[in-house]
C-alpha cells in the first residue's frame, strides 16, 4: 500500500474514531442529567456517596474522551504535515 493510500485510510480512521468519541461524549452528557434529575432523591440517604461516585466516574471519562480527541487531532495534524512537499524533502 503506498503511502497516500496509507494516510487516507488513517484519515478515515481518524474520522470514525472522531464519530464514536462525540456518540461517547454524547451519551455520558445524557448519564449526568439523568444523574443530576435523580440527585435530590438521594441527598441526605446513604446513597449520597455512590451518587458522587458516579459524578466522579463522569468526570473522569469526559478527561479520558478529551484526551483521547486531542491525541488524535494531533495525529491527524502530524499526518497533514507529511504530506506537505517540504517534507518529502
Amino acid at each position: 500500500m503506498n503511502q497516500t493510500a496509507t494516510q487516507s485510510l488513517l484519515f478515515s480512521e481518524h474520522v470514525n474514531w472522531l464519530r464514536v468519541i462525540d456518540q461517547t461524549k454524547a451519551q455520558f452528557k445524557d448519564l449526568q442529567k439523568r444523574l443530576e434529575h435523580a440527585l435530590p432523591l438521594y441527598l441526605h440517604t446513604p446513597h449520597m456517596a455512590r451518587v458522587e461516585q458516579f459524578q466522579n466516574r463522569f468526570i473522569r471519562h469526559r478527561e479520558v474522551i478529551d484526551e483521547l480527541r486531542h491525541e488524535i487531532k494531533q495525529h491527524e495534524n502530524h499526518l497533514e504535515q507529511m504530506d506537505q512537499p517540504s517534507h518529502l524533502l
